[in-house]
């Protein structure tokens, strides 16, 4: 980290999430290069870092979304964040497909202005050299794995390289489980959204016969990793010892997902258990989602908490 007086350089690191921020307050332009994977935990901690800056001075961003591999609700809610606070405009570079869609999904691209190149920025708008100077100094070429399957691809954004291989041994049930039953229980660990996903896909992709042209790998990939999140975080608040269950039913004329966790629950509404960006990007691709309580449940003599159900309808034919 690096400051002088009205030009402060930061970076936060994170497991798999990196991001490279400077502030010119002379000039009230904020630039920022992320990398890797943008999951809610991380983002989270990234925006507590960032909002006491931005609350008090307001900014030009430019935000460079070259490397980014993944965006979470949490990550959209980010930039959502820095256009409400922005001094006249958010610039993105533009991102992968798998980025973009997201942010057209939610309608809420015309919140930014897209550029390919820094160049081409350069062209646009006037951007002082210690930005520019910056961005250019840490533009090297990201390190993007690339994996043979999307679900070793989602497990690397939750664990070091070293640890791969081991904890795919201990997968191997849940993973067994995924591609055969209609119904899985998960510890309610945040890695285990990958055998989620597998599940997911295997629901879409074999059993209701959606091709990749209505709904894609990175849709699925962002659904399993919301309602994964969703209940280690609002259900459990991260203890391990929860478990999360996921089962489908299908018909000849819908789709029924539903995913129960046996944490807290809610107390009053049921919409503030879903955090809201993610709600609706469930939103876009079912017909219906509801919130409810789970069904009472009783594990070696204990009743397990009333926690929370999440129903997900998906009509298969058009409803008149």
């Amino acid at each position: 980290m690096g400051e002088q007086k009205n030009l402060i350089k930061e970076t936060y690191e994170y497991v798999n999430f990196t991001a490279h921020v400077i502030f010119d307050k002379d000039a009230d332009v904020c630039a920022m290069v992320l990398s890797g994977s943008m999951d809610t935990e991380p983002v989270m901690e990234f925006r507590g870092k960032l909002k006491e800056r931005l609350l008090l001075h307001r900014y030009d961003f430019i935000v460079d979304l070259d490397r980014v591999t993944y965006v979470s609700s949490t990550a959209l809610g980010l930039l959502m964040f820095l256009a409400a606070h922005k001094k006249t405009a958010v610039y993105l570079s533009s991102p992968r497909k798998n980025i973009e869609k997201p942010i057209k999904i939610l309608g809420i691209h015309n919140m930014f202005k897209l550029y390919h190149h820094l160049e081409e920025l350069k062209a646009r708008i006037t951007i002082p050299e210690s930005i520019t100077q910056y961005m250019e100094e840490i533009s090297e070429p990201y390190k993007d794995v690339q994996y043979l399957s999307r679900w070793l691809k989602i497990l690397r954004d939750h664990l070091a390289y070293v640890q791969i291989t081991e904890e795919i041994e201990g997968l191997t049930p849940y993973i067994q489980q995924a591609e055969h039953a209609d119904s899985i229980t998960l510890p309610s660990d945040q890695k285990y959204v990958c055998v989620l996903y597998i599940f997911i896909e295997k629901i879409f992709r074999e059993v209701a016969k959606f091709d990749k042209e209505e709904i894609d790998d990175a849709t699925l990939e962002i659904m399993a990793k919301e309602l994964m999140t969703n209940a280690v975080r609002h259900g459990y608040n991260y203890k391990k010892e929860g478990v999360v269950e996921v089962a489908y039913k299908i018909d000849t004329s819908k789709l029924e997902i539903s995913v129960v966790d046996y944490g807290k629950g809610f107390a009053d509404s049921p919409d503030k258990v879903f955090p809201s960006t993610g709600l609706r990007f469930l939103e876009k691709f079912f017909d219906d989602v509801s919130i409810s309580e789970a069904p009472k449940k009783e594990v070696q003599g204990l009743v397990l908490g009333k926690g929370t159900t999440i129903t997900m309808t998906k009509n298969l034919i058009p409803q008149s």
